[in-house]
């Protein structure tokens, strides 16, 4: 049997409800990675990219950006 690939998120929005919901990512890296977040504020964003290990081309300040980035 193969082992499962973690689900690969984006966060929206960098405020307290993701910071919650994405201590699962932490807890179990083997079943989600955040691998892109989108926050027009630069400290949330930035913050969230060191905590998620997410480099700086995966790092958008609004949806809009991380929508049509591919």
């Amino acid at each position: 049997m193969s082992k499962r690939q973690p689900l690969l998120t984006a966060i929206v929005g960098a405020g307290n409800r993701s910071v919650v919901y994405s201590k699962y990512a932490l807890q179990h890296p083997d079943r989600m990675r955040i691998v892109a977040v989108a926050d027009p504020d630069d400290v949330r964003r930035r913050g969230f990219a060191q905590r998620f290990e997410i480099p700086a081309k995966h790092c958008f300040g609004s949806a809009d950006e991380l929508t049509i980035y591919r």
